[in-house]
């Protein structure tokens, strides 16, 4: 298993924690929660659906007969959880999806980049791609190296954080990294999200970056998948996925073809999303192939 040196970055989270400003009736820090509590990803998200849709009505409603508020400037909750099916990873779900991009969107590109955008990069708020995020993406997939390399980077280079990120770092990351140390031994983590009020269903999207999760935990997976890519696909069959998934994800970084091509491939619905027609010919044959090269069970729900 890899390891992280936590500790030092970890402390440092303790220092000079901001004072978050106020936005409309609450706090965008009250909004943003770690709860550690065991969470099925299979199991709960159905019942988290409906607690969390029920919060934010009642909040919303209350905002706008008291204060003749519009709901679309309130900030959504979120809340993240650890996922029971896949270790060192946990689930943030967000009630809407911009709220979930103003979260995530900067730390994502950070980590995957873009076509035109490096991994690494910290981009300004008002990157047109930052902007595309907040309308179109509909979950996330992020390792503790990226996400510890953006807060750290940020820090280094005096960049400025918005709310939603330093609401996430002081209430979420900080207390995953602790339980991280104290449980894991400083093991990598990783966080997908999900938004309720999504471009795509929000089952879907679970599938996705649960299967993202799986590939990396397990690097017996990622072995599997190589395999695959190199000894069953023909030059045509990878120019082709390659062709599908460039628009949104640098194709050129192995690392993050073959996860996307992994998860496009076994998602739920897999044969109406972005590799359809491979997933409808080849879909089972790939999860058969994953399962008894790596040994593990992929996410099927």
């Amino acid at each position: 298993m890899k390891r992280l040196f936590l500790y030092t970055v970890f402390c440092t989270f303790f220092v000079n924690l901001s004072a978050q400003n106020q936005f409309t009736e609450k706090n965008i820090s009250d909004q943003i929660q770690f709860i550690d509590n065991a969470f099925s990803l299979n199991k709960d998200f159905k019942g988290l659906r409906v607690s969390l849709k029920n919060e934010w009505q009642q909040y919303a409603l209350s905002a706008i007969t008291k204060n003749n508020i519009d709901r679309y400037s309130l900030i959504s909750p979120t809340q993240c959880y650890p996922a029971v099916e896949v270790p060192n990873t946990y689930l943030c779900v967000s009630y809407k999806q911009e709220d979930q991009n103003q979260i995530f969107g900067r730390i994502s590109l950070f980590s995957e980049g873009v076509a035109e955008i490096s991994a690494g990069t910290i981009v300004d708020f008002d990157t047109p791609w930052l902007q595309f995020m907040y309308e179109e993406v509909g979950g996330h997939d992020i390792s503790s190296p990226a996400i510890l390399g953006f807060f750290n980077a940020a820090s280094e280079d005096d960049i400025k954080l918005s709310q939603a990120e330093s609401a996430f770092k002081n209430n979420v990351l900080v207390p995953i990294v602790k339980k991280q140390m104290q449980t894991q031994e400083g093991a990598d983590f990783h966080i997908i999200t999900v938004s309720l009020q999504n471009a795509y269903p929000a089952e879907q999207v679970l599938s996705h970056e649960a299967l993202h999760a799986q590939y990396f935990e397990y690097r017996s997976i990622q072995d599997a998948v190589k395999k695959y890519w190199n000894n069953h696909l023909t030059p045509t069959q990878k120019e082709w996925i390659k062709n599908q998934l460039n628009m949104i994800y640098d194709v050129e970084n192995e690392f993050v073809l073959l996860n996307e091509f992994f998860s496009y491939s076994l998602m739920r619905n897999a044969n109406n999303n972005r590799l359809k027609d491979f997933a409808v010919t080849y879909g089972n044959q790939l999860r058969e192939f994953i399962e008894h090269e790596s040994g593990i069970a992929t996410i099927n729900f």
